[in-house]
C-alpha cells in the first residue's frame, strides 16, 4: 500500500457517503458492507419488462429501459445522489457511472446501444453546481463502455418551475411543454441512443425527451438512470 497514500488517509481521513462509518484505505466512497446493501434493481436482466420500462412504454415507444438502484427519499442511498446534486462532490457521479457500466454491461443491455444522450440539466442550478450530473454519468460509462457521449442533442424550452414541487398532472403538463431537440439534432439520426437521467419518478420527463428524440429521422431511444422509484 503507498505510504504516501496511508499518511493522507490517517490526516485527512474518508468517509462512506452512505452510513458515515470511516472508509478502509482499499475502499472508495461507499464502504464494502453498504456496497453490498445498495437497493439494485436488477432491471437490466429484464429490460423490456421492469418497473421502470413499465412506467414508459405506452407513453413513449423506447426499446428498453433500466435503472441501477431503487430511489426511496430519506433512506441511506439518497445520500448518494445528495452527495453530487448539491454540487459537492461531483465524482459520486463518475463512481456511481463507473459502477453502471460495469454491472449493468452483464446482460448485454447496452450491446446494440450507439450513443449517450442527457437529459440537460435546469441551466440555474447546472450553474449552481458548475456542472451537469447527467453528462458525468454519461461520460463514466462511455470510458468504461467505448459509447461515445453526444452532447446538446436535447434543450430545454424554459427553465420551468421544478419537476419535483410539482404534482403528477402538473409534472406531466410542464415536462411535455419543456424539452426539444437543438440544432445537433441531426447527429443522431438512425442511431440508437441511450437517453440517461439521474433519477425517475414519475416519468414524466423521461418520457417527453424520449419523444423528442424519437422525432429524429430512424432514431430509436432507450433509457437508462442511476435511480428510480418503485411503481
Amino acid at each position: 500500500m503507498n505510504i504516501l497514500r496511508c499518511l493522507l488517509d490517517f490526516f485527512f481521513p474518508r468517509f462512506c457517503l452512505m452510513c458515515g462509518e470511516r472508509l478502509r484505505l482499499w475502499e472508495t466512497l461507499i464502504c464494502i458492507h453498504c456496497n453490498v446493501d445498495l437497493p439494485r434493481t436488477m432491471q437490466w436482466k429484464k429490460p423490456q419488462d421492469n418497473d421502470l420500462s413499465n412506467k414508459i412504454m405506452g407513453r413513449a415507444n423506447i426499446a428498453k429501459a433500466a435503472a441501477f438502484l431503487y430511489y426511496r427519499k430519506k433512506s441511506a442511498t439518497t445520500n448518494i445522489f445528495i452527495s453530487f446534486k448539491s454540487g459537492k462532490y461531483p465524482y459520486a457521479a463518475t463512481f456511481m457511472g463507473h459502477a453502471m457500466a460495469v454491472e449493468m454491461s452483464t446482460d448485454g443491455l447496452f450491446e446494440d446501444i450507439d450513443c449517450f444522450v442527457t437529459v440537460p440539466a435546469d441551466r440555474k442550478r447546472k450553474k449552481k453546481r458548475g456542472y451537469d450530473q447527467n453528462e458525468i454519468l454519461a461520460e463514466a460509462m462511455a470510458e468504461k463502455l467505448n459509447i461515445p457521449v453526444i452532447r446538446d442533442v436535447l434543450k430545454r424550452k424554459s427553465d420551468s418551475l421544478m419537476q419535483k414541487r410539482l404534482g403528477a398532472m402538473a409534472r406531466a403538463e410542464n415536462a411535455a411543454q419543456s424539452y426539444t431537440v437543438s440544432a445537433n439534432a441531426a447527429r443522431v439520426a438512425g442511431l440508437h441512443c441511450m437517453l440517461v437521467d439521474d433519477i425517475i419518478t414519475t416519468g414524466s420527463t423521461i418520457v417527453s425527451c424520449a419523444n423528442a428524440l424519437l422525432k429524429i429521422p430512424g432514431t430509436r431511444v432507450s433509457v437508462i438512470s442511476l435511480g428510480c422509484t418503485r411503481l
